[in-house]
């Protein structure tokens, strides 16, 4: 006797066996006859496994077309039609469900299969005593296969929420959804048909037309709300193609009186909501203004004191995209009646003017710096950006005030922006120089100075020094030389040679036979006499003069700039190990001399630095780019590297102090457990897929040695796969050779990728192309 496939299936639903049709049915292969008579079952639990396995069903893409027989039961010549919308929607029962969870299933069944379905019947759900949950799910099923419900329901809390949970993805057609919410004339309605046209315009289910034409119906409902929401949309980019009129952009705020200030005209509004919501319905109404190309909207608001002090902000900034090079005179004029309130605006606009190639002239030089020193919030770099067109006026304006002018600090920021501008046919920084003898309050000039770092003026802050000796370190870190370290030598009385161990810098004169006297360390310097000894010790290069400083150091009270720099090699023995560099092997030299290496050191680091990475920058046909350097071109020792100029030393901070390294004893970069210094990310690592093991390939098609078959232009082998990009192995980048030494005797160089594969001779491929 033969059992069918489909017998254990009807005989589990002979019986209501749920368990065992849960476990043998699958919703990607359930026929639709099955289908058919779960959801008729008589039982509950069988009706409802089928509503779920229909939902499944409905949910998974393309479902309908998979074959298989794997609890599939009978009928499997209509599997591939059993995907299809509307022969699902037939199989739906025809009554709302006898359970609330039944009939909330049915519910979304009906909402997603009914909206693809035309002409789909939804049952008689409003007759059935359904939990309010359940009622929303049906209502909004009804909304979304037919909008014009909206014209019958009366207006409550089921009708708001099931149009709250609707989506314009899930209505059959959402633009007479979004028409019929907009000509309810209900305010929650209105509010959820903006949501719904924003979303089907994002979606690319709605027109922009359409949606523009119902965003300008909007504007004249009675909610601030709904209007502001309109006014902000219409202000996106897709809405400006099409620009709007002014006066139907500004009709809800003229309407409502919006905008004015509390004491002004018009300051509750046409529904007493307040200046909060006015205030946020002028705004929107001036961006969209903006956006649409109107600049007289916002000069009216501008220039109208009665308007609330924000409207008139964000109107001046807005007018950055719309006024030309003909209103700046006009915007600095009504920046002067308030500076405080718009200066700031003011500024903002100018730079979008400076964006759009509008910059001021030379009479408004004076009123912008007039703007800057009557609000000291704007930032110097704006005003240095907009007025680099007037540098040389504007650095005038800013010299034209005595020495004892209580604004210099406010001065001397706009002069240091404007030379980070690059101004370098104004010389500014002389003439800093030249004001900080006769400055009131020098330490704004020696912070300027600082920074400027003009020539000639070392004396000059050694002159403040013992007036001003905080703010004149700060400079002498910057500009500090030979005078410098003369200078603090004399302060801390290190005048001359020093025999035998010393207890540190002294304060008085020293009274131990057979030692010079030691002078004592003068009175200005006592308050910073650590910071004034570490620039000595960065400024003194001669070991003579370092021993004699060393023996004057307290060791229990070292300086943190001094204790930095302490432990360092001799420099005859960093000279033999510098000139013991591999070219061949670029990553070891490196690692090497970072244990020991500084600031003289840098010129060679970044030699061997561009050793490692010029590979990976180069293009894969040599033809494609500028020549590279020959890997036997000598590297730059830090002998060669040119000096430091007289009189302008660099920061301690990077003059001498050690690169010390970062990487935990037994994590250097050697591997085995060493405790080499944290430079691994200049090392190239092997990609896994050409390790030391594997064969040889092709960086370009990646074929093997000795692929048989078609002439590559990429490599010189022969190989018969096609090209395609791989990670580059061990090789030449040049030609795809393998790393052998063969080729050294072709008269092209060849471009190592990685340290262990090197190719010292030419390279014959290079050579051929």
């Amino acid at each position: 006797m033969t059992t069918r496939p489909d017998q254990p299936i009807s005989d589990a639903l002979d019986r209501a066996d749920a368990g065992l049709l849960a476990r043998r049915l699958d919703a990607r292969t359930c026929s639709p006859e099955l289908l058919a008579r779960l959801l008729r079952h008589p039982a509950s639990r069988i009706r409802h496994l089928g509503l779920t396995l229909l939902a499944e069903r409905t949910d998974t893409p393309q479902a309908g077309s998979r074959s298989g027989g794997g609890g599939g039961g009978a009928g499997h010549g209509g599997e591939g039609r059993a995907g299809h919308p509307a022969l699902l929607a037939r199989l739906l029962p025809t009554s709302p469900g006898e359970s609330p969870e039944e009939s909330l299933l049915l519910a979304r069944l009906h909402a997603r299969l009914g909206t693809q379905t035309p002409g789909h019947r939804l049952p008689d759900w409003r007759a059935a005593a359904l939990p309010a949950r359940v009622r929303i799910a049906w209502l909004r099923t009804e909304l979304l296969n037919d909008p014009a419900v909206l014209r019958t329901e009366p207006p409550g809390e089921l009708l708001y929420r099931a149009v709250r949970e609707s989506a314009a993805a899930d209505a059959r057609r959402p633009d007479l959804l979004v028409a019929e919410l907009v000509d309810s004339g209900d305010p929650v309605l209105r509010a959820e048909a903006l949501r719904l046209a924003r979303d089907g315009l994002h979606a690319g289910l709605l027109a922009p037309a359409f949606v523009r034409g119902r965003l300008v119906q909007l504007l004249d409902a009675p909610e601030h709300d709904v209007v502001t929401g309109a006014l902000r949309e219409l202000a996106e980019p897709w809405a400006v193609v099409t620009p709007l009129d002014a006066s139907l952009l500004s009709r809800p705020v003229d309407a409502r009186g919006g905008g004015r200030c509390a004491d002004g005209p018009g300051a509750g509004g046409a529904e007493g909501g307040g200046p909060a919501w006015s205030e946020a319905l002028a705004a929107a109404a001036l961006l969209a203004g903006a956006r649409h190309g109107h600049p007289m909207v916002l000069w009216t608001t501008a220039e109208d004191p009665s308007e609330a002090p924000a409207l008139r902000r964000q109107a001046v900034e807005l007018l950055g995209d719309q006024a030309q090079r003909t209103d700046i005179g006009r915007l600095v004029a009504l920046a002067a009646t308030d500076p405080l309130l718009l200066a700031g605006p003011v500024l903002t606009c100018l730079r979008g003017l400076h964006r759009r190639g509008h910059f001021p002239a030379e009479p408004d030089t004076g009123q912008l710096l007039a703007l800057a020193l009557a609000d000291r919030t704007l930032p110097a770099e704006d005003i240095a950006t907009v007025l680099y067109t007037c540098r040389r006026p504007l650095f005038d304006a800013l010299l034209d005030a005595p020495p004892t002018a209580p604004d210099w600090p406010r001065r001397l920021e706009l002069l240091v922006a404007l030379a980070r501008q690059g101004a370098a046919d104004v010389p500014i920084g002389e003439a800093v120089a030249r004001l900080l003898p006769a400055a009131r309050a020098p330490r704004p000039f020696l912070d300027a100075i600082r920074v400027l770092r003009p020539p000639g003026v070392e004396e000059a802050v050694l002159a403040l020094l013992p007036t001003a000796p905080s703010a004149a370190l700060d400079a002498l870190e910057a500009i500090g030389g030979d005078r410098t370290r003369s200078a603090l030598a004399r302060g801390l009385g290190i005048g001359g040679p020093v025999d035998g161990p010393s207890d540190g810098v002294a304060d008085g004169p020293s009274t131990a036979p057979g030692r010079a006297p030691r002078l004592p360390v003068v009175p200005e310097l006592r308050p910073v006499r650590d910071r004034a000894a570490a620039l000595l010790w960065h400024l003194t290069q001669e070991p003579a003069q370092r021993r004699d400083l060393l023996a004057r150091l307290d060791p229990q009270a070292l300086p943190p700039g001094i204790e930095a720099d302490l432990g360092g090699p001799d420099e005859r023995e960093l000279a033999v190990l510098r000139a013991r560099v591999d070219v061949d092997d670029p990553v070891a030299a490196l690692c090497r001399i970072a244990a020991y290496a500084d600031a003289a050191t840098l010129p060679l680091v970044a030699d061997l630095l561009l050793r490692i990475v010029r590979d990976l920058a180069a293009p894969l046909d040599p033809a494609d780019g500028p020549d590279r350097p020959r890997t036997d071109a000598p590297l730059r020792s830090a002998a060669s590297s040119p000096p430091n100029r007289p009189g302008r030393t660099a920061n301690p901070s990077c003059r001498t102090r050690r690169w010390k390294p970062c990487a935990p004893s037994g994590a250097g970069c050697g591997g085995g457990g060493g405790s080499g210094p944290s430079v691994c990310s200049t090392r190239r690592t092997t990609p896994a897929r050409a390790t030391r093991s594997s064969p040889r390939r092709c960086w370009v098609c990646w074929s093997a040695p000795g692929s048989p078959a078609v002439n590559r232009p990429c490599c010189s082998r022969r190989c018969s796969r096609s090209p395609r990009p791989r990670p580059p192995g061990p090789g030449c980048t040049a030609c795809c050779a393998p790393a052998t030494r063969r080729y050294a005797s072709t008269s092209s160089p060849c471009w190592p990728t990685t340290p262990r594969a090197r190719t010292r001779g030419p390279c014959p491929r290079r050579s051929s192309r």
